[in-house]
């Protein structure tokens, strides 16, 4: 793992639960998104309780079609009603302890920056805006057609900051960042902030697990930096 951990010239961060507390409920969050879709006659077409809800949200969309742009109406609904949990607890939250000055860090020594999430640029601002988060691109839900763990949204972040996958680093406290970052053939970087097991991050294919943000330095002190 030292050997691989040698080629990194970026890190790309899932932002909720990895950098940033932010206190979602997510958990309200399905249950107002299922109840959007029985008030669509849809629970029974594409009701799945292990999908995403904004998976939820696509296939809703993908049944109703375009016709009358009731998929259109169905959409927009559904992410007013995520975008309305989110901003409950966003203009709140705040970084977990030390991701600020490692941020800072890691960059000076030369690291490319990178951040990834499936909050709304919304939520994101609310944060960013009060709270100093260095880094060099930002991708929310908003900015990209598919969002993790669809390999797409960490190679656009990828292809910004100008780093082939094989010296990048995804580094998440959820099994979607390992499973993006594995798809998108970068090292896949487990962080405990969240409770979830050392188990479900290794079996969703994290390469390495840290407990948080800052014992990440450890194994990267001392890389050369960016020309």
């Amino acid at each position: 793992m030292t050997e691989t951990m040698n080629q990194i010239r970026a890190l790309v961060f899932d932002f909720d639960g990895t950098l940033v507390q932010t206190r979602i409920d997510f958990k309200r969050m399905r249950l107002a998104i299922i109840q959007h879709l029985e008030n669509w006659d849809l629970n029974e077409e594409i009701l799945d309780r292990d999908t995403y809800v904004l998976e939820l949200v696509a296939k809703g969309r993908a049944v109703l079609g375009d016709t009358h742009g009731r998929g259109e109406v169905f959409v927009q609904g559904a992410m007013q009603i995520i975008e309305t949990i989110e901003m409950e607890t966003c203009p709140h939250a705040s970084p977990f302890p030390g991701v600020q000055e490692t941020l800072k860090q890691l960059s000076g020594m030369g690291y490319g920056i990178g951040i990834i999430t499936r909050n709304g640029r919304k939520g994101v601002d609310a944060v960013t805006s009060r709270c100093d988060l260095c880094y060099d691109v930002l991708l929310t839900r908003n900015d990209v057609e598919q969002v993790k763990p669809h390999p797409e949204h960490l190679e656009k972040a990828l292809g910004l900051l100008g780093m082939p996958p094989h010296q990048a680093a995804m580094i998440g406290d959820h099994p979607t960042d390992m499973v993006c970052g594995k798809a998108a053939g970068a090292t896949a970087i487990g962080v405990l902030n969240d409770g979830l097991s050392r188990e479900c991050l290794l079996s969703a294919g994290a390469d390495m697990i840290i407990r948080s943000v800052p014992d990440l330095l450890q194994h990267l002190k001392g890389f050369p930096t960016r020309s």
